[in-house]
C-alpha cells in the first residue's frame, strides 16, 4: 500500500460517518483596553530583615490584543503610575489567560519602572472578571509584583507589593 492510500485509510478509520471539522473557535474581542486602581502591602527587605508598610497606589492603563483563541491567550501591556507617598513612571507588558475555568483570568507580566528611579521585575496577577454590560466588565484581582533590580534597591534586596486591584476592561472590535 503506498503512503497516500494508507492517509486516506486512517482518515476514514479515525472520522465516524457524518464526522465534520469543527470550524476553530471564534476570538473574542480582538481588542481590549483596561484602567486599574491597586493598593496594598510594600513589603522590603534583604540580609534577614524584613519591613513591611502600605504599599503606593498604582494605577495602570493598559490593553490587550487576542493572540489565540483557544486556549484563549492575549498580549498584554500598560503604563503603570505610582502615586501616593511616592511618584513613578513605568510600563508593563506580558501574557494573559484570561479564561479558565470558572471564569478565572491569570496574568504575567514584565515590569520596568523608569522615572524617577529604575526598578524591573515580574508582575503576577489572579482574578475574575464580571459583566457589567456587553463589552465590559469589572475585574478585582489580587496582584503580587517583585522588584529584583533598580536603582532604588540596595544590592541583595528585593522589594514587593501585594495588591488588591479592581479594574474595567472594555472589548474594541
Amino acid at each position: 500500500m503506498d503512503r497516500r492510500a494508507c492517509v486516506l485509510l486512517l482518515g476514514l478509520l479515525a472520522c465516524p460517518r457524518g464526522a465534520r471539522a469543527r470550524p476553530a473557535p471564534e476570538l473574542d474581542a480582538p481588542w481590549s483596553a483596561e484602567v486599574s486602581v491597586g493598593y496594598g502591602a510594600a513589603i522590603g527587605g534583604g540580609a534577614g530583615a524584613l519591613a513591611v508598610r502600605p504599599s503606593p497606589l498604582v494605577l495602570t492603563l493598559g490593553g490587550a490584543a487576542a493572540i489565540r483563541a483557544e486556549p484563549a491567550v492575549a498580549a498584554h501591556g500598560a503604563l503603570v503610575l505610582e502615586t501616593l507617598d511616592r511618584g513613578a513612571v513605568g510600563a508593563m507588558a506580558g501574557v494573559r489567560l484570561p479564561r479558565l475555568a470558572g471564569g478565572l483570568r491569570l496574568g504575567v507580566d514584565a515590569i520596568a519602572m523608569m522615572a524617577p528611579y529604575t526598578l524591573v521585575g515580574l508582575a503576577l496577577r489572579a482574578g475574575r472578571c464580571v459583566a457589567l454590560s456587553p463589552g465590559m466588565r469589572m475585574c478585582p484581582e489580587v496582584g503580587l509584583t517583585s522588584f529584583v533590580e533598580g536603582s532604588d534597591l540596595a544590592p541583595g534586596q528585593v522589594s514587593s507589593q501585594l495588591l488588591l486591584l479592581v479594574g474595567v476592561e472594555l472589548d474594541a472590535r
